[in-house]
């Protein structure tokens, strides 16, 4: 493989880095103290310490984790990983976008909830637009 294959775009790979830090910290966050996540949200769910919301931050951290995955690889194997992680992470987000604005609209989240279904359909459009300009080529 050549340098100039193995040379990620800053942006891209900036963009990536940070979104896997926030969501591992997120995750991390939840598992150790879903209260205070909860009250930094403004949200008041049915039992904040439940292990539900632990249950949630496990599963954020290990999308933050899928997102950092690839700086554990070399230069030369880096590229095709991103495009998988972003491939991955796109139905991910799509997929709770969908299902929490589906709950706030049926009444079974309150609406501060908004944030999370709008911020993971954001991110999931950036995602998109990362893979059709072909930000880290083709996997």
């Amino acid at each position: 493989m050549t340098q100039e294959s193995t040379n990620l775009p800053t942006w891209g790979v900036a963009y990536m880095t940070l979104a896997g830090l926030c969501d591992a910290a997120t995750g991390l966050l939840l598992v150790a103290s879903p209260e205070w996540v909860m009250s930094v949200l403004n949200l008041t769910p049915a039992d904040p310490s439940s292990i539900f919301l632990r249950w949630v931050g496990a599963f954020v951290l290990s999308v933050g984790l899928v997102y950092l995955y690839p700086w554990l690889l070399s230069a030369a194997r880096r590229r095709r990983r991103f495009v998988v992680v972003v491939e991955t992470t796109v139905v991910i987000r799509a997929v709770v976008a969908a299902f929490v604005s589906g709950a706030v609209l049926g009444g079974s989240l309150e609406p501060g909830w908004w944030v999370v279904a709008l911020s993971d359909a954001s991110m999931a459009l950036i995602q998109v637009g990362l893979l059709r300009w072909g930000v880290f080529g083709e996997p």
